[in-house]
């Protein structure tokens, strides 16, 4: 079993680097899901941790509250996502108990990262990308990293998954930037290495189109003037502003070569042209609009604010129909809020444990012994907290969700076993 493990960790460390593959139609499985489906009777015990246990319950109301949805729509893909999200859990466990007493290398994070840029940047050159006249509304040539990509296993093709999220693969990049940060100021790695890793994560994210992952970015960048040195010192007025000058720098020569052919820039224009046209933005009025449908079904339906709709599109669409009366199609059927979309598929119970869920993220951060890293993580959850406020629930997507139920594993580690439910290992 402990080969069983090892392997499992390393596929989960890999996954960012590879595309998922095309089972069927409208199925899509990464490498690691296949291996943690079929071992999931045996990694089953490994949900032994307090943020395991809400994430457990929050997936299985979720999958019950799909399964009551049948009876009126059959929607086998909300079912199958449900179960994707609780076979990820063990790997917190999992996580923990491999290093509890060992030192995690971080640097095989790094590597990975590089070379999931790379792969992405590939792809998008196979995809036709035009870094010239660059279109913000192809999924096709946008930098959404492998999280939208996909082998297909007959014709041995690469394929795009035109629903794929931004915000999955340009959080996931911040968070290795996060990373790689503390391990610069923490003298683990070389600068060869920092620059390399903050050259990728720049081609990244300028490639980008998710504006949370903006709000993200600053606030770890922030999070500089917080992080002391070996002697406890407060690296404000040297590391801090000397990382400032340096971005700065090379925000300005990047615009000055690029300009309004980034991506990010051409999102973050009409984001501007937009407000001044109509005095909101399009994009997020339509998030605002699928909100207030949502509140108005549970009006109609208050039954559904303790069972939930299920995680079952088509059958809430059915439910909120009467919203193109009013809104017509300026409205989300989706309500992209972590928060509202947990209370749409499992009730006023998976909304209460989504809440319990980013608690213990917080004091998982709180309770970690070694400060540079604790200070650096806090600022990266608190930027994603807020874009999956706002966004949709990124958190709880394939790449980002594994990185991050990897890295809260060993974060538990500094914490030893007072969040453990069953101390009893088998």
């Amino acid at each position: 079993m402990d080969k069983i493990n090892k392997f499992i960790l390393f596929l989960a460390l890999i996954t960012p680097a590879m595309p998922k593959l095309k089972i069927a139609e409208g199925l899509t499985m990464y490498p690691l899901e296949i291996f943690l489906l079929l071992f999931f009777p045996l990694l089953f015990r490994k949900i032994r941790l307090k943020i395991q246990f809400f994430l457990f319950a929050l997936w299985t109301i979720t999958l019950l509250s799909t399964l009551v949805s049948f009876s009126h729509i059959v929607d086998f893909g909300g079912f199958f996502r449900c179960i994707k999200g609780i076979i990820y859990i063990p790997l917190v466990y999992l996580v923990y108990q491999m290093f509890k007493n060992k030192t995690f290398n971080f640097k095989y994070v790094i590597y990975i990262f590089i070379l999931a840029s790379v792969n992405n940047l590939f792809i998008l050159i196979a995809n036709g990308i035009d870094f010239v006249n660059l279109n913000i509304w192809d999924v096709k040539v946008i930098g959404s990293g492998l999280s939208n990509r996909f082998l297909d296993l007959k014709t041995f093709q690469i394929g795009t998954i035109e629903s794929g999220a931004h915000g999955i693969w340009g959080n996931y990049c911040v968070l290795i930037f996060s990373l790689s940060l503390y391990l610069k100021l923490s003298k683990k790695i070389g600068n060869k290495l920092f620059i390399i890793t903050l050259i990728c994560f720049i081609l990244d994210i300028g490639m980008s189109v998710s504006r949370e992952t903006m709000i993200t970015f600053i606030l770890v960048f922030g999070s500089l003037f917080f992080v002391k040195d070996e002697k406890n010192t407060n690296l404000r007025n040297k590391t801090a502003l000397s990382w400032i000058f340096i971005f700065a720098i090379l925000i300005i020569i990047t615009i000055g070569l690029w300009g309004d052919k980034l991506p990010i820039v051409q999102k973050i224009l009409y984001t501007q042209e937009s407000i001044q046209d109509s005095g909101t933005e399009n994009n997020f009025q339509l998030r605002i609009n699928g909100w207030f449908v949502y509140f108005e079904s549970l009006i109609r339906n208050p039954e559904r604010i303790f069972i939930g709709y299920g995680y079952n599109l088509e059958s809430y669409a059915n439910y909120v129909s009467f919203a193109k009366r009013s809104y017509q199609d300026s409205y989300v059927a989706l309500p992209e809020s972590f928060f509202i979309q947990t209370f749409c598929y499992g009730g006023i119970l998976c909304l209460v444990l989504g809440i319990l869920f980013w608690v213990e993220i917080f004091k998982t951060c709180h309770h970690t012994k070694i400060k540079n890293l604790r200070i650096i993580l806090l600022f990266y959850f608190i930027g994603l907290l807020i874009g999956n406020t706002i966004s949709g629930a990124s958190i709880l997507s394939d790449v980002l969700y594994c990185q991050i139920l990897i890295l809260l594993g060993y974060l538990k580690t500094c914490n030893h076993e007072k969040n453990i439910i069953n101390n009893s290992e088998k």
